[in-house]
């Protein structure tokens, strides 16, 4: 009966991470649309916290240290200026370069949220059987 009741725990806790990530992945998506990067790359540091539990200490170390260039090089990397009403990128190749280091990092989580198995669905959930028809 107890063992039971820690699988059902230990499954809602997983089916609740899984849909926190998938949220997250929805809100990046958006961000990266919008061309918002510095909203994208928290989004991506809020995956890393969710999956730094299971991931080791090297991998969180390398991947902070990609957030953390990112983050200091935004600023620079995305500046604007208003000419006539109308805003424009200031260096639209670097606001290109950010994008794709953007990229790079959140596939660089993702492959790590996937090593860890976070955000699989078990083959116990009924929704397999969905996806097995």
């Amino acid at each position: 009966m107890v063992y039971e009741s820690q699988d059902k725990a230990g499954y809602n806790q997983s089916a609740r991470i899984t849909e926190v990530l998938g949220n997250l992945l929805i809100a990046y998506i958006s961000h990266m649309n919008s061309q918002e990067y510095e909203n994208a790359v928290k989004v991506i540091r809020r995956i890393l916290d969710i999956i730094s539990a299971k991931i080791k200490p090297e991998e969180t170390l390398k991947t902070n240290n990609l957030i953390y260039g990112i983050e200091k090089d935004i600023p620079i990397h995305t500046q604007t200026y208003l000419s006539q009403g109308k805003r424009y990128i200031r260096y639209p190749e670097k606001m290109k370069e950010m994008e794709k280091r953007v990229e790079n990092l959140f596939r660089i989580v993702n492959k790590l949220q996937d090593k860890y198995g976070y955000g699989m669905i078990s083959l116990k959930d009924p929704r397999m059987a969905v996806l097995q028809h």
